[in-house]
């Protein structure tokens, strides 16, 4: 009886494992996902699966990029400030100047060029004055976000 019991505990311990650490959150995305399907119509369709795909595509970008910047040791938690800005430079170039898709697109990718290369100064600035980079990098993206407020 004894041994049925330890037996018994070890399949539950397992049970709890595996509904543990990473695999948790896949079984809550799969259980909302059942959920989902079942109580309305349209999000197994193809319209949301490509509505999904599209939002998330900037996203994703980002975040291989970012993955790469942290693997190599350093931090940037200014990113996000930089889609933001660059793409209310986009949209002004686009709808208040004009300026064809393209060339629009051309000014976005070179207008965040520019950012990041200004952004190199605060984190040299940063070494400079003995300050942590985790510090100097949301320093960065508040004045980014602020110049794209306005």
């Amino acid at each position: 009886m004894a041994a049925s019991g330890l037996a018994t505990e070890a399949r539950i311990r397992r049970g709890l494992a595996l509904a543990s650490g990473a695999t948790g959150p896949l079984i809550g995305l799969v259980l909302l996902c059942a959920f989902l399907s079942l109580s309305t119509e349209t999000f197994l369709s193809l319209r949301n699966f490509l509505n999904v795909m599209d939002q998330i595509t900037v996203l994703g970008v980002m975040a291989v990029g970012m993955t790469l910047v942290i693997l190599i040791g350093g931090i940037d938690l200014s990113v996000g400030s930089v889609l933001a800005l660059s793409g209310m430079v986009m949209g002004y170039l686009g709808n208040n100047q004009h300026w064809p898709f393209v060339v629009a697109i051309l000014g976005r990718l070179v207008h965040a060029m520019r950012l990041d290369g200004l952004a190199a100064i605060v984190p040299s600035a940063a070494s400079a004055l003995a300050t942590m980079p985790f510090a100097s990098s949301p320093a960065a993206a508040y004045i980014r976000s602020g110049l794209s407020c306005s």
